[in-house]
């Protein structure tokens, strides 16, 4: 069973009993395009998207996202090209 499908703590409860079961209810999931969005961008910048304006700009990339389909060569163009992936900013302790 895939808990929370749509988003941490809503309670939802999908079941499968294969991969492209599983492949299905991601494709058909309102949150797995923000997810999958929110996970490349902390690949992409190295850090986790903190704060309003890193949320902001993961809803964009997203909206962008499914607007074009689920198309992930435009989403890495968007990504790369975005000011948060060009500028660096002040160095953070880790």
């Amino acid at each position: 069973n895939l808990n929370d499908l749509e988003g941490l703590g809503v309670g939802t409860d999908a079941p499968y009993h294969s991969l492209p079961e599983l492949g299905a209810l991601l494709a058909d999931s309102q949150a797995a395009p923000r997810c999958f969005v929110s996970q490349l961008w902390q690949f992409a910048l190295g850090r986790a998207a903190d704060g309003a304006a890193d949320a902001c700009h993961v809803d964009q990339l997203a909206d962008a996202f499914v607007a074009d389909g689920g198309d992930i060569r435009a989403l890495l163009v968007a990504l790369v090209a975005h000011p948060a992936f060009v500028t660096r900013g002040p160095e953070v302790e880790r």
